[in-house]
């Protein structure tokens, strides 16, 4: 500076220079008040919107300085802008800006403190997650139908997914809300805790029916006046075997009750044709206090008098915790089994039970068929002496519930034309194995003397034969047969009469699991009404929702009960196989 400058001009310098100073003071102040800011980045917890706010503010008040600056570098009198220069760089906004730091240093902490709080949160629900998978896999290795979980363990995958990517990217407050889905339920989904509670539930109700019990039942008639029962008991528990000596009059009292169903049945039907009554309260015309009372009379008498005491403990012990499949196998088919009543609940409404043909063994081995994306119905009504309308209303009715809910899934052919029920078009459905479900209603015909010829009644009268399905069959189809014996008279407007038919129908069944059936349901008495389609329908519906065959049925006999209490509906079928066997999904 001059020695000669003036000395008002040379404080006015100097008090310039000082300002200039305190600019860079404050630039370097904001550098780093922006630079903490920076840090939280965009969404950042916690919110330091207002801090930016004031950032904003600050860096106008630079801005303006500047331009000060440039005025006095343009030849203005420094002592013109001081002033206004000093108020914008000592204005109290900077104290405040001050203060703001250092909350944002305690934002900071704060900050640091919730990543670490959000990072342990999200490890021990991966960790959950990982669990639930695990556990998931562990179900449909187990067979378990858990379609339902699986999705929502998608949908907790996905959100640590999403929770990972917004913590990494410092999206703290996006991440907390995530993890916080990932613990509450929101709308239409179950917790965390609720699904793995479910998917364990599902896991051992799948083991549990994928085991198979096994009570062995052999009769002989050692006099004229008495019977000798063998029973034979095998679980995972261990085995029992125990005798049981039964007077003539007790077996014969308990084999009438389901001559008293089948003519109950008969009744039924003769009554709906004459349409002298009024419309029943029930489908069938049947009477339903006493068919009831009959059938939990007839399943305790084979209970007490049949089952040994120890047994019944074994039998309860399965049913206290999750009941296991059974297969029963015996020679006496006279008596209707699955009525089995311990005086709480029948049998066949408490597990899934499934017979096997004397001398056949489990599992049968699968023929090779041709691939299809979509599993094949076949629907058969066949009634050659046209006097059972019912049955093509059966067929009619499940072929309409199959379309509707299972379009997707499933491919459906219908034969009721005299035409399309022929010989011809068995022999070849038989041979390319081209369906996986073969629904039949109809007549059969039963040859006591030769099994073989028992078989079901086609077009113009022609039989198709036990030992024809058996050679002809292919494929591993499961097949439903509500079939009464057309040969016995029912001297009543040509009504067919029904019987229990617990031979006739093992016969058939035989014939078709040694041919390669997965599994046969069979008619014990035949009923054509609208409760035997709901129930097939309630049948066909939970076997495509994936449960095993024998716990399908099991669920549509409490569907049919529940619905159709009054009638016997729910007691007129047996399953003859693997209860524990499962129609596949092509597309799986």
């Amino acid at each position: 500076m001059s020695a000669d400058m003036p000395e008002e001009i040379s404080n006015s310098v100097r008090q310039l220079a000082g300002l200039l100073c305190l600019l860079e003071t404050r630039r370097s102040e904001l550098a780093s008040f922006d630079s903490r800011l920076t840090e939280f980045g965009v969404g950042g917890v916690p919110s330091v919107e207002g801090e930016r706010a004031h950032a904003a503010h600050l860096r106008d008040l630079i801005g303006q300085a500047s331009d000060l600056i440039k005025q006095v570098a343009g030849g203005t009198d420094p002592g013109a802008v001081r002033p206004a220069l000093e108020a914008l760089l000592n204005a109290g906004d900077w104290r405040l800006g001050s203060e703001l730091a250092n909350e944002l240093a305690k934002k900071a902490d704060e900050r640091e403190r919730t990543k670490i709080e959000l990072g342990g949160a999200l490890r021990e629900h991966r960790s959950n997650v990982e669990r639930m998978r695990r556990q998931l896999d562990k179900a449909t290795q187990s067979r378990a139908l858990v379609s339902r979980e699986a999705a929502e363990v998608g949908v907790l995958e996905d959100l640590v997914k999403q929770s990972e990517r917004a913590l990494g990217e410092r999206r703290y407050l996006d991440a907390q809300l995530l993890i916080g889905r990932l613990q509450s339920a929101g709308e239409n989904r179950r917790t965390p805790d609720e699904v793995l509670a479910a998917i364990r539930a599902a896991t051992a109700t799948a083991q549990a029916i994928s085991q198979r019990d096994e009570l062995l039942v052999i009769g002989q008639k050692v006099e004229r006046a008495q019977w000798d029962y063998t029973l034979l008991l095998r679980s995972d528990r261990g085995s029992m075997q125990d005798r049981t000596t039964l007077r003539v009059e007790d077996r014969e009292r308990t084999r009438a009750v389901a001559d008293q169903v089948a003519a109950n049945v008969n009744e039924g039907i003769r009554a709906a044709r004459r349409r002298e009554l009024a419309p029943p309260p029930t489908p069938g015309g049947v009477q339903p206090v006493d068919m009831q009372k009959h059938l939990r009379r007839v399943g305790e008498l084979l209970y007490r008098l049949f089952v040994p005491e120890a047994m019944h403990q074994m039998l309860r012990h399965q049913k206290d915790q999750q009941a296991s499949s059974l297969v029963l196998t015996t020679n006496d088919l006279e008596l209707p089994w699955e009525l089995l009543h311990d005086g709480e609940e029948f049998l066949c409404l408490a597990r899934p039970v499934g017979r096997m043909v004397m001398g056949r063994a489990l599992p049968r081995e699968k023929r090779i068929t041709p691939p299809n994306l979509k599993l094949r119905f076949l629907l058969v009504y066949a009634d050659p002496n046209q006097n059972l309308p019912e049955a093509k209303s059966e067929i009619e009715r499940i072929e309409k519930a199959l379309r509707t809910k299972w379009k997707d899934m499933i491919e459906v052919d219908v034969w009721t034309k005299p035409e399309e029920v022929t010989g011809d078009r068995f022999n070849d459905a038989l041979l390319e194995g081209r369906y996986d479900v073969l629904h039949y209603a109809g007549h059969a015909s039963f040859n006591k003397e030769d099994p073989e010829l028992s078989g079901l009644l086609l077009a113009k009268g022609e039989v198709l034969y036990a030992q024809k399905l058996r050679r002809l069959l292919s494929g591993h189809p499961l097949v439903f047969l509500n079939a009464c014996e057309s040969g016995r008279a029912a001297n009543e407007q040509d009504v067919p009469a029904t019987s229990y038919m617990g031979e006739p129908a093992e016969g058939l069944a035989s014939a078709l699991l040694d041919g390669g059936a997965m599994a046969c349901v069979g008619a014990l008495w035949p009923v054509y009404d609208d409760a035997a389609a709901e129930f097939a329908v309630s049948f066909y519906d939970y076997v495509l929702m994936g449960h095993l065959v024998g716990e399908a049925l099991r669920r549509a006999r409490v569907d049919s009960k529940k619905g159709y209490g009054e009638v016997v509906t729910w007691a007129s079928f047996a399953l003859y196989g693997d209860p524990t066997a499962r129609l596949a999904n092509p597309s799986s």
